[in-house]
This record gives structure tokens, C-alpha cells and sequence, in this order.
């Protein structure tokens, strides 16, 4: 339990850092994203042995490969998937699924928050065009949403509460 204990606690270090430094500076560090990175094959790699070296790579490619396409849409930015990619290295697949549902719902919620806060900023019936386009014209292209702090969130915060939902829920 010592070793779980201290690499979830690295992990809600890196996070807590990757959520501090994106509402700073509405960027996350690929440094950061390299450290827990790097922590999460040495832990893998401790735990398993030769083969924790496939379940990491495993691990870092399965959140890439299932938001990449709101990667496209501009829904999600490249440091949330990366960072997502992170907590898998450390949790692994089921994990970072769920983290990444509670994440979304997280996020949708804060989002209504603004909505209703700054609601003669939006104009939701570009949303329902952009998802006409997307479901019945089948036209992938980027959501063009001005970013400004009115109309965007941190998306880090989610995923670094979602995160501490899921150890809360499953370890503690």
C-alpha cells in the first residue's frame, strides 16, 4: 500500500500543478506533462517488470486515440489529452475511462455555470448548427468559439477533480 499511496500522491501533485499552471497561464507545461510521464513508466516498469513497458505505451496511446477527434473539433486542447495520458500511465485504461467521464460532466456543468453567467456572450444555435453539420452532414472541422476567459474553462480542473473523485471512490 506504500507504493500505491506514493504514486498517487505524485499523480495528484502533477495534476494539481498542470490545473495551477493552466489557469496562470492557460497553457500546461510539457515539461510537467514529461515528468509524469516519466513517473508514471518508472512506476509501471517497477510494478510489472519488462511487460509494464507495453502496458505504458498501452497506457499513454488510448487516451490519444479516443479524443483525438475533439482534438480536431478544437472541444479539448492537446494539454488535457496529454494529461490524460498521464493518468493513464499511472492508473491505467479503466481508470482514466471513468476519469475521463467525470471529467466531462465536471466540465459541462461548469460550463452551463458560465452560460448562465455570461449568457448574452453565447449563441448556442452556432453550437446546434456545428452539431448539425458534425451528426447529419458528417463535416469534422474545428468549433471556431472565440477563447477568451468568458467562454472558455481550465479543463484541468475537472480533470484533476475527476481524478481525485476516482481515487477517493476507489483507493481510500
Amino acid at each position: 500500500m506504500k507504493k500505491s499511496l506514493l504514486k498517487y500522491i505524485t499523480l495528484i501533485e502533477i495534476l494539481f500543478l498542470a490545473a495551477w499552471s493552466d489557469m496562470k497561464n492557460k497553457k500546461v507545461s510539457n515539461f510537467l506533462i514529461l515528468l509524469g510521464i516519466g513517473f508514471g513508466f518508472t512506476f509501471e516498469v517497477h510494478e510489472n517488470k519488462l511487460i509494464g513497458v507495453w502496458y505504458f505505451i498501452r497506457n499513454i496511446s488510448y487516451p490519444i486515440i479516443i479524443l483525438y477527434l475533439l482534438f480536431l473539433m478544437h472541444a479539448l486542447g492537446a494539454g488535457d489529452i496529454k494529461l490524460f495520458s498521464v493518468i493513464s500511465s499511472f492508473m491505467g485504461i479503466k481508470a482514466v475511462t471513468i476519469c475521463i467521464l467525470i471529467s466531462i460532466f465536471i466540465g459541462g456543468f461548469l460550463s452551463l455555470i458560465k452560460i448562465v453567467k455570461f449568457r448574452k456572450e453565447y449563441k448556442l444555435w452556432e453550437f446546434y448548427y456545428y452539431l448539425k453539420d458534425l451528426l447529419i452532414l458528417k463535416k469534422i472541422k474545428p468549433y471556431d468559439l472565440t477563447r477568451n476567459s468568458q467562454n472558455t474553462i481550465c479543463f484541468t480542473i475537472p480533470i484533476f477533480l475527476s481524478c481525485l473523485i476516482y481515487l477517493w471512490e476507489v483507493v481510500f
